[in-house]
């Protein structure tokens, strides 16, 4: 699975609403969603929902791509069954610099037509 993610995202944006899983043995199986690493996500454990919990990952100190990996839990009785896959969040540049003046002060002219 892979999204994209600017990297001026606030923080407690949704940025991706559901992980999918289904349980096909009954209505009493559990499913619980977790993230490998919540550095900078947290998934909601009973809906899949993952949530940036800080700023982004910086493009210039990251780079541009950021992996974690997601596991789902169905817990019937007496066993649980655990699946995992990896989530690729493609980290988009913005212009978040400040220009940089070198000089006080900048003179031109334009001439007239």
């Amino acid at each position: 699975m892979t999204f994209d993610l600017p990297e001026n995202t606030p923080p407690g944006s949704n940025v991706l609403y559901r992980v999918q899983a289904s349980s096909h043995d009954g209505p009493t199986d559990k499913i619980t969603y977790t993230l490998s690493d919540t550095t900078y996500f947290q998934i909601t454990p009973d809906t899949g929902e993952i949530r940036l919990v800080t700023a982004a990952p910086d493009y210039e100190t990251i780079g541009n791509v950021y992996r974690m990996e997601v596991c789902i839990s169905d817990t019937p009785n007496p066993t649980v069954r655990t699946a995992c896959g990896n989530i690729t969040v493609n980290i988009l540049d913005s212009n978040d610099e400040p220009p940089k003046f070198t000089l006080p002060v900048y003179q031109t002219t334009v001439a007239e037509d």
